[in-house]
């Protein structure tokens, strides 16, 4: 038969535990959410700065502010019209689906991410059909032929 104090100790122990794991479940929560933030972080990295090499080169030198300017205002523009749209998605969907909010929340924003998957994948496929080895020699060319300033 167990005594008193060992029965304290065990339930003590018991609650530690529950401590402890509830405590690691958000640190890994949080985690989770710094591995996805960095992700982006890097793949915007990747991403903008050749895009904006592309959107530029071959310009005369008088001409690259307002292609600048032109590209930074569609990346705008057209990040908000996504946001709208995929927003647009996720409501519609969550409005039509039963059961409780939240699976209705949860299957709005699996349309909306879905839909932002499927865009992805069809911007990919146009720029692989637009982008011609001759752009790209081009670019490297008036890169290695302009010295950087420091």
């Amino acid at each position: 038969m167990e005594s008193t104090i060992d029965q304290e100790a065990t339930r003590t122990d018991q609650e530690m535990s529950a401590a402890v794991e509830a405590q690691m479940g958000k640190i890994i929560n949080e985690l989770g959410g710094a591995l996805g933030v960095l992700l982006t972080s890097l793949g915007m990295g990747a991403v903008f700065m050749p895009l904006t090499l592309i959107a530029t080169t071959g310009l005369a030198d008088e001409d690259q502010g307002l292609a600048s300017g032109l590209f930074n205002t569609s990346q705008q523009i057209g990040g908000a019209l996504g946001l709208a749209v995929l927003s647009t998605i996720a409501a519609s969907r969550s409005s039509s689906v039963g059961g409780s909010d939240a699976e209705a929340l949860v299957a709005g924003f699996h349309w909306a991410f879905a839909g932002g998957a499927i865009f992805i994948v069809a911007a990919l496929v146009v720029m692989l059909a637009m982008l011609r080895a001759r752009h790209v020699a081009r670019i490297e060319a008036e890169a290695v032929a302009q010295p950087v300033a420091v």
